[in-house]
């Protein structure tokens, strides 16, 4: 009996080396499989960063930059309209040069000399096929700035290459049966014919701007005397729907006394020598009466 129990325990022990042993094996075959699969993972791959500038902003970019250079081709090179530069023409019967700008809100300039007359035009681009202007209004009809005839149908034309600086502007009036063209050209800004007094002595109670007792809401008549020797003579007439025609005379002067000589350019330089005084914030000039901008008095008590 003592024997059978021995050969128990020595089976059972041996079954427990067994035992034992298996789970040592399986422990290690764990262990080795762990580190054979932690060496054979595949590394992550890095995220990829965005880029500063997203691809829409890109196109976006070189949408808006194609489009400026579209403008700015347009603008410069192809442009066939008259605003944007200055435009000049010689009148032979007057020996003049005349220079002509066409600006925002439709208005246009012109100088000569050290004049410059300002109206209003007007495009009609009902018909795509011509191109057409008017000056002014009707009731300025068969008055002429140069060869820009008021009140009246122009159709134009342009040509050549405004980036080149040679560009043409050609004008012909329907209603001329001799189909007469004046030819307008491209140029530069032209610069002031008048150089300022030297040694320039101001009159202190004459500088400002004055306006003639005898002005109205549609005409009126202003001078203005500037501190450096220049001066401006102006007339402006209301027209009808807003618009207006008005001539400025740029000029420079110099006074002594009640003397003054007021100098312009037509053709040619042309001095004025005028007496004036001033009395009760009156001005007298050349038999006219002014007053100063803003204040107000009759034409009996400005002659007072």
């Amino acid at each position: 009996m003592m024997q059978n129990d021995e050969n128990v325990v020595k089976a059972s022990a041996s079954a427990a080396e067994n035992d034992d042993h298996s789970e040592k094996i399986s422990t290690e075959k764990r262990t080795a499989s762990r580190w054979i699969e932690e060496d054979e993972k595949i590394p992550e791959t890095p995220k990829k960063k965005s880029p500063y500038i997203q691809i829409p902003v890109i196109i976006a970019i070189c949408i808006f930059a194609a489009s400026l250079l579209a403008f700015f081709a347009y603008k410069y090179i192809f442009i066939a309209e008259p605003e944007g530069i200055t435009w000049t023409w010689h009148s032979d019967d007057e020996d003049v040069d005349w220079y002509f700008e066409f600006k925002d809100n439709n208005i246009f300039k012109a100088d000569f000399g050290s004049f410059e007359i300002t109206t209003n035009y007007l495009k009609d681009k009902n018909d795509s096929s011509v191109n057409k202007l008017t000056f002014a209004d009707a009731s300025l009809y068969g008055q002429n700035i140069g060869c820009i005839f008021l009140g009246t149908e122009i159709d134009y034309t342009i040509s050549g290459n405004r980036l080149a600086g040679d560009q043409k502007m050609t004008l012909t009036y329907p209603d001329d049966e001799e189909e007469t063209e004046f030819v307008l050209e491209q140029t530069k800004e032209k610069t002031s014919p008048l150089d300022l007094p030297e040694d320039f002595k101001e009159d202190e109670k004459l500088t400002g701007e004055w306006v003639n007792v005898f002005s109205t809401d549609s005409a009126t008549q202003t001078y203005i005397f500037n501190d450096d020797g220049s001066m401006e003579l102006t007339v402006k007439y209301q027209l009808d729907q807003g618009h207006y025609f008005e001539i400025r005379r740029n000029c420079t002067y110099t006074v002594d006394k009640n003397e003054i000589n007021i100098t312009w350019v037509n053709k040619d330089p042309v001095v004025h020598h005028a007496e004036y005084t001033i009395k009760n914030g009156t001005l007298i000039i050349d038999g006219a009466y002014f007053t100063r901008k803003g204040s107000v008095a009759t034409p009996d008590e400005a002659k007072k």
